[in-house]
């Protein structure tokens, strides 16, 4: 089973991680002081409405629809408890925990564990602090110019179309043709 999930990275996919690891600290290193934007118990209300209901808990037992039912004196608790963990950069070992299910895969003997899905189950409270946390470092990314307007994958509003049209503008830059038909 440990074979059938462990990491199939080479040398190369190795380096650049590394590369992308050592990028990142340089940024997350330039203002150490600083802490993350503060959030509302409206934006985390916010956060908490936009989770599925019917997803399975992770390793605290905590399911999104309890979450999806908290009284709003509960969601400014949890409020005020982003905030400190924003403010001391400081993400919950608990939270990083998951529950690992496996899930056979359609048409396939279970009894062999490569016919088997690992699904990694994560505590819903850290999931609504990670997608707070993503927000920011989006907002970040955007204000320091950190992605370059070449990627277009995983962005908003930077959309297939934008990706083609500017291949195409590069390419008829450098004075080449483009035949392209349609399907």
């Amino acid at each position: 089973m440990s074979r059938q999930c462990s990491l199939n990275l080479t040398n190369a996919d190795l380096d650049h991680v590394e590369d992308i690891e050592d990028h990142v600290e340089s940024i997350a290193t330039e203002d150490p002081d600083k802490p993350l934007t503060p959030t509302t118990p409206e934006e985390v209300s916010g956060v908490i409405r936009k989770l599925k209901k019917r997803k399975a808990s992770g390793p605290d037992e905590i399911n999104n629809r309890a979450l999806k039912n908290l009284p709003l004196k509960v969601i400014i608790e949890l409020t005020v408890i982003l905030n400190a963990m924003f403010s001391f950069r400081y993400f919950p070992q608990r939270w990083k925990m998951a529950t690992v299910i496996f899930i056979p895969k359609p048409g396939k003997d279970p009894k062999f564990p490569q016919n088997l899905r690992p699904i990694s189950l994560l505590s819903a409270v850290g999931k609504v602090a990670e997608r707070l946390i993503r927000s920011r470092l989006l907002q970040l990314t955007q204000e320091r110019h950190i992605v370059p307007d070449e990627q277009f994958g995983f962005r908003a509003r930077f959309h297939q179309y934008r990706a083609q049209a500017s291949y195409w503008c590069s390419v008829s830059r450098r004075g080449k043709s483009i035949r392209c038909g349609l399907a």
